[in-house]
């Protein structure tokens, strides 16, 4: 049972550590606390819907138009809300109400169209693949562990896609550029680097990751308009834990919530898995404000 539950949660935390490296990579690069990165995780989910379930489109053509339009509803974000506050010089307060406000239109809009309740994009019985459980005793009933197909197709694409993520930012010269927007943007744009430009392909990248991640669980789970929420406060918590500093934080923090969660539902119940990410997100503030991979400063 606990191999299982660890193995769903793996699964689990690789989507969040997709999510919540999108949400890094939008934070840390503009300084935003991107509340809206919500509505954009609910938005990609129900662009899925309009193009499989109502225009009737194939399915790895609907995926690939509602990723390309999650990207430019990130790029209108910062487009007509808040490249205007930037140049301004508006407060990180302002920004946040902002975001606060982007998403309360863009939720209330899709639940205004589609309704609250509770969409499914493929119906039907998942089809499983059953592994043998090397740690199960002989006669368990756990002696198999059980995988739908949606939760390989999770697991695997979530991490092909972070890993060519890392390998854009570690490897190649935008990349670098855009590692060196999120420690100092202002002195970047001395060195001639358009930083608007950079700023539009930073929230296309961040966004279409939340809206991957988005579609991978709708098509196991469904959606209805507030399912983002929760997934970006876990995003946000999984950045904190992992080190605000460090893409790999977010990565790592995504990992631990899932694990934690699993944890959770074996010695407890599915009804308190939210508890111990707020939890951790207290110890690891009160503790270790860093996160993980951050390294101590020295108090002045």
């Amino acid at each position: 049972m606990l191999v299982q539950l660890l193995i769903n949660g793996m699964i689990t935390g690789a989507v969040y550590a997709l999510a919540a490296l999108g949400f890094s990579l939008i934070y840390r690069s503009t300084k935003i606390f991107h509340i809206a990165h919500a509505a954009v995780f609910t938005t990609a989910a129900y662009f899925l819907f309009l193009f499989y379930n109502q225009v009737h489109l194939d399915l790895f053509m609907s995926i690939l138009l509602s990723l390309l339009c999650t990207g430019i509803l990130g790029v209108l974000m910062e487009i007509t809300v808040y490249h205007p506050l930037f140049k301004d010089e508006a407060s990180s307060s302002v920004m946040l109400v902002s975001s606060i406000g982007i998403m309360a239109i863009v939720i209330n809009s899709i639940a205004m169209i589609w309704g609250n309740e509770n969409k499914i994009i493929i119906s039907g019985i998942s089809k499983t693949v059953k592994i043998n459980n090397p740690l199960a005793e002989p006669g368990s009933p756990f002696k198999e562990i059980i995988l739908t197909i949606p939760q390989l197709y999770q697991f695997f694409v979530s991490l092909l896609v972070i890993a060519m993520v890392m390998i854009f930012l570690h490897y190649t010269k935008s990349g670098k550029k855009i590692k060196a927007i999120c420690d100092n943007d202002r002195l970047v744009e001395i060195f001639g680097v358009s930083l608007t430009r950079y700023r539009v392909s930073i929230f296309f990248i961040g966004s279409t990751m939340a809206g991957l991640a988005s579609i991978l669980f709708a098509v196991d789970f469904g959606m209805d308009p507030y399912v983002g929420m929760p997934v970006l406060l876990i995003a946000a918590v999984a950045v904190i834990v992992g080190g605000v500093e460090y893409f790999w934080g977010a990565v790592l923090g995504g990992f631990l919530l899932g694990f934690a969660k699993a944890l959770v539902v074996w010695k407890m119940s599915a009804r308190w898995e939210n508890m111990i990410v707020f939890l951790l997100l207290i110890v690891f503030l009160l503790f270790r404000p860093e996160g993980i991979l951050s390294r101590k400063r020295r108090k002045a």
